[in-house]
C-alpha cells in the first residue's frame, strides 16, 4: 500500500498493475480494492493484469482476454464471461458466481416451472440478477 500511495502522489492518468492481489490474504486484498476504488473515483484509469477471474468479474468495467499475445475477447465482464465455449477451449475456468448460477439453473430446469411475479418475470430471473448484482464490487 505504501508503494501505491507513493505512485499516486504523482497523480497519474493511468495506473498499470500486474497481478496486484497475488500473495495477498483476504484482508489485504480488500484493503487494496478499496484503495483502487478511491483512485478510480479520482478519474485515474486502472489497467490490471490478473488470472483471478473472480476479481475480474467483481471489479472490472472492461475485460480483455489474451492468449499467447493475441486478443481473444473484449467487452464487459457479462459479455466476456458469457462466451463459455471460448473459456473452455482456453482452459480458463469461470468466476465462481457464474459456476454456482449455472449449477442452480441446471437444477431448477429439472423442477416444475417457478411462480410468476406480478409483472410476469420469473422469480428465478429476479434471484439470478440479484446474485449477480451482489457479487459485483462496484
Amino acid at each position: 500500500m505504501v508503494s501505491l500511495a507513493g505512485v499516486m502522489v504523482l497523480e497519474p492518468e493511468l495506473l498499470i498493475l500486474d497481478e496486484p492481489t497475488a500473495y495477498l490474504d483476504q484482508l489485504h486484498t480488500q484493503q487494496l480494492l478499496t484503495a483502487l476504488k478511491k483512485i478510480h473515483a479520482q478519474k485515474t484509469t486502472i489497467l490490471m493484469a490478473t488470472h483471478d477471474l473472480n476479481l475480474v468479474y467483481r471489479w472490472a468495467d472492461w475485460v480483455f482476454v489474451l492468449n499467447q499475445g493475441r486478443l481473444i475477447l473484449e467487452g464487459s465482464p457479462q459479455q466476456v464471461f458469457s462466451q463459455q465455449q471460448v473459456f473452455q477451449e482456453l482452459q480458463l475456468g469461470r468466476p465462481i458466481v457464474l459456476e454456482i448460477l449455472s449449477e442452480l439453473t441446471t437444477a431448477l430446469q429439472a423442477t416444475p416451472p417457478l411462480r410468476q411475479t406480478q409483472d410476469s418475470i420469473p422469480v428465478w430471473q429476479q434471484l439470478h440478477q440479484r446474485i449477480l448484482d451482489l457479487f459485483r464490487y462496484l
